[in-house]
């Protein structure tokens, strides 16, 4: 799929607005992260802040280190040669510059349960439980890990903001295949930072075994699956960084209508 294939929208895919006039183009996958799909006019002011600070938290706190091995920059920012982290035991850990080719690189993700609407399932206010998971991205981490001492991250992030992550790319995704009337959508909450947002109902993560290493850089599908009862739901299967061996989510973006 390339990018700007999708038509022009013309109004903002995440609030109930239709008068805005000043719309942006909305990138799927994060620019950040190289994500190849644009919906052109389809961002308001307002929403495109509030995407853009869950984007910026994820993609400079929980991904910042691997995005400086991977040389994926954002535009006019010059290439990272060195990461400051903090090396050795945590109570008496100090900041070090570690050069990028002895930091030991790694992804950080969050792998999340199964959707609990798919289950039918209460919603729950919490948000979703997940472990952190890491993926190396150098072929020598342990030596590097061992080497260094350095640890993967030095900032803090949150299972919410990536989660909230994936919300806006399922939810973009959804329209880009079957156009905003074409599902009831149920993650704008989520992205708008609007409770209740019932994570844990519909972000979660596949328990099979990480498919096999690709080629493309981040993997999309939109599937419809029905419920137990009988409900049809489109269901977004995101694969960031699918060329490592990185989980696949899958999260519920709307009822079929």
């Amino acid at each position: 799929m390339l990018a700007n294939q999708f038509p022009r929208v013309g109004r903002c895919i995440y609030c109930p607005n239709p008068d805005n006039l000043k719309l942006s183009d909305e990138h799927i996958v994060p620019l950040g992260i190289r994500g190849p799909w644009i919906l052109r006019d389809a961002s308001c002011p307002n929403c495109r802040d509030i995407t853009s600070e869950i984007e910026s938290h994820v993609l400079d706190n929980m991904m910042g280190p691997a995005r400086a091995h991977l040389g994926l920059f954002r535009r006019r920012r010059k290439p990272k040669m060195a990461i400051t982290a903090p090396v050795g035991e945590s109570k008496t850990s100090v900041l070090k510059k570690i050069p990028l080719r002895d930091h030991p690189g790694a992804l950080l993700m969050f792998a999340f349960g199964l959707p609990k609407i798919m289950l039918n399932l209460p919603h729950s206010m919490g948000w979703p439980g997940g472990r952190i998971v890491t993926i190396p991205i150098v072929p020598d981490f342990d030596a590097r890990a061992a080497r260094s001492g350095a640890w993967l991250n030095t900032k803090g992030f949150t299972a919410q903001h990536f989660a909230r992550m994936l919300a806006k790319i399922a939810h973009a995704f959804t329209v880009s295949q079957v156009g905003l009337e074409g599902f009831r959508p149920l993650l704008l909450n989520a992205i708008l930072n609007i409770e209740p947002m019932y994570l844990s109902s519909y972000i979660g993560t596949e328990i099979a075994e990480h498919d096999p290493v690709l080629t493309e850089l981040h993997q999309l599908c939109l599937i419809r699956d029905a419920r137990a009862d009988g409900k049809e739901f489109y269901i977004v299967r995101i694969r960031l960084f699918s060329n490592f061996r990185t989980p696949i989510h899958r999260i519920v973006s709307g009822e079929v209508p």
